[in-house]
């Protein structure tokens, strides 16, 4: 693991410290799931952004999205609410 070091304004540094006492071990352990939390929110927003371009580029058929709808509403019947 190598270290580095992040310039932080008295705000963000204050919260941070603030929020690494509810269960963290220090502020680099807060960081660093900060940091894989914000890449797994990019990788998600990108995800999305090509399945809207799939749709956008080969949109779904009217007659399968009625087949899709219909089976969907089945198998909520089915769930205890």
């Amino acid at each position: 693991m190598k270290t580095i070091q992040v310039p932080m304004d008295e705000r963000l540094l204050k919260e941070v410290t603030q929020r690494t006492k509810i269960g963290f071990k220090n502020r680099s352990v807060f960081i660093r799931v900060a940091c894989q939390h914000f890449i797994q929110h990019l990788d998600n927003i990108k995800k999305e952004e090509l399945y809207a371009e799939g749709y956008s580029r080969i949109p779904e058929d009217i007659d399968m999205a009625k087949v899709s709808s219909t089976i969907a509403a089945g198998l909520m019947q089915k769930e205890d609410w």
